[in-house]
């Protein structure tokens, strides 16, 4: 087969580009390999022959770089290693010597392609050279010595086939995939590779600007998406959910900066006579409240700018109060969010005097009653939760520090669902009026604080689990949420409740968003 058929640069074995499905182009990175070994190896004794032919084991694990840990970790397994060259690109002489140093011990030499819209080596892939899918209700591959189908995993692989090639080395799946594509007249979906990540998908770290901490500014970064299991080093949440368009959040604060370049708001659907945008003047409301609360649950989650919201693939839905501020206007936002689709209420706010309000218990029971999760901060005061936080639909959202305390303002009581951190959390902010900079502009804080941080923190993990599955119940989410927390802080859980122990002043103990979602899954896909 001439080089020239399938777009081969002449100082490789392997596609420049590659078409991975009918929307993802992925691109050759001619530096590194993915080796396939017939036999277990181990690092140390394939680390002096790597060094030999002047390559390394791309290296893995937490690595120190300006007071950063990312701690990316490469997807080696017992018979596949990833190496990198030590000398630039790696070309027909280097496969060869790779060729004449393992012989026979090599199952295959595999290439790394670069997702187009995944940063670093957080888009390495290799499309092994031994597997290919083929859609289910195509017509069947001819198959023989070459191609080949295991029965048993295709059972397994809802709508599509699986086949393993027996002679990799030398007809490998790019070029088989190229060949059936073109003499069956295939669709590019119709033919998929397996693909395998450079990095273990347990090691995501969002690409926001300011997601990491910068020592030199005395920035501490997103500690409160990393606290929670969100994101950050490890295995979190993020790896398994980041949150889908279909779910809305529906704020109800003062409004939201809908411009803003961090957020993703429902279009139109701003209240009654308002579209939901930024009041500049609402009493009882810092400048900016909704927008710092909405960007704690869902700002756009690694889009290489800004901060990651808890469910940042989520969309919001900015409900203001008007300048009246009263029991009606709160319910009839209530009311409002209900009625056009959102899934999760936020309320970070209190009122003493709105007690027992039949017009605001009467919007959260028909909320309630409508399957919508309701979230509430339990108030500043370091005393008793505050209205609508006693309210018993509600999750009342107290605030904890960085070291799990709770914050000493922060309202506890009976009535406290779960803790969430309240203090110095990083957010959006109406665009020039905050204290992070990004490209010139000021869109940015670092220290929003208080149980209204605490609350957006539970309403977008609600968010994330109806990502999961959206048939999950309200009652089911409190239960999720409420069972799944870590038990921290300097206290004793004494009381044990339906969904586990409790104590006062941190309720059922600060969110655990990785352990919520494991929770939705079958027990043989939590490992």
């Amino acid at each position: 087969m001439a080089a020239r058929d399938w777009g081969i640069d002449m100082t490789t074995r392997f596609p420049m580009t590659l078409a991975r499905d009918a929307d993802t182009v992925l691109t050759l990175d001619r530096t590194r390999l993915l080796l396939s070994f017939r036999a277990p190896q181990t690092p140390d004794a394939l680390m002096p022959r790597l060094r030999r032919l002047e390559l390394e084991l791309e290296p893995s694990g937490p690595q120190q770089s300006g007071g950063r840990a990312p701690s990316e970790v490469v997807n080696h397994t017992t018979h596949r290693y990833w190496v990198r060259s030590l000398v630039g690109d790696i070309g027909h002489e280097l496969h060869d010597a790779m060729e004449a140093e393992f012989g026979e011990e090599l199952e295959w030499i595999g290439p790394v392609y670069h997702h187009p819209q995944a940063p670093g080596r957080a888009g390495l892939q290799c499309p092994l050279p031994d597997v290919l899918l083929v859609k289910s209700d195509a017509a069947p591959p001819p198959v023989g010595a070459e191609l080949r189908e295991d029965a048993d995993k295709s059972r397994y692989l809802p709508g599509y086939r699986y086949y393993t090639l027996a002679e990799p080395r030398q007809h490998p799946a790019h070029e088989v995939r190229a060949q059936l594509l073109q003499r069956e007249a295939y669709g590019d979906d119709t033919v998929l590779f397996s693909n395998m990540p450079l990095l273990l998908p347990y090691s995501f770290e969002p690409a926001d600007t300011f997601f990491q901490p910068d020592p030199a500014i005395g920035y501490q970064g997103q500690w409160n998406i990393i606290k929670i299991r969100a994101g950050g080093p490890g295995r979190t949440a993020y790896d398994l959910q980041m949150g889908v368009s279909t779910i809305v959040i529906a704020v109800i604060d003062s409004g939201s900066d809908l411009t803003h370049p961090d957020l993703r708001h429902v279009a139109g659907t701003g209240g009654p006579n308002n579209d939901g945008s930024h009041h500049p003047t609402l009493p009882n409301y810092a400048v900016g409240h909704g927008t710092m609360v909405t960007g704690v649950a869902a700002a756009i989650t690694h889009n290489l700018k800004g901060i990651a919201g808890v469910a940042g693939g989520c969309r919001i839905m900015p409900l203001c109060f008007n300048t009246g501020h009263t029991d009606a206007d709160a319910a009839l936002l209530i009311g409002f969010a209900v009625d056009n689709g959102a899934r999760v209420i936020n309320m970070s706010w209190n009122n003493t005097g709105w007690q027992g309000s039949t017009v605001i218990n009467q919007a959260l029971t028909r909320a309630w009653n409508s399957n919508v999760i309701l979230c509430a901060s339990s108030g500043n005061a370091g005393g008793p939760l505050v209205y609508p936080a006693t309210n018993p639909r509600t999750m009342a959202v107290g605030a904890s520090d960085q070291n799990d305390n709770r914050a000493a303002f922060s309202n506890f009581g009976n009535l406290l669902s779960v803790v969430a951190p309240g203090v110095d959390v990083p957010t959006t902010m109406v665009q020039g009026k905050g204290n992070l900079s990004d490209l010139g502009r000021m869109d940015w804080m670092n220290n929003f604080q208080g149980t209204s941080a605490a609350a957006p923190h539970v309403s977008g993990l609600a968010a994330l689990l109806l990502s999961m599955d959206s048939t999950i119940t309200n009652e089911e989410m409190r239960m999720i949420i409420e069972g799944t927390t870590d038990r921290v802080g300097p206290v004793t859980y004494t009381t044990t409740r339906q969904n586990g122990p409790f104590t006062t002043s941190h309720g059922h103990g600060r969110i655990n968003a990785l352990d919520a979602l494991l929770a939705t899954l079958p027990a043989r896909l939590r490992r």
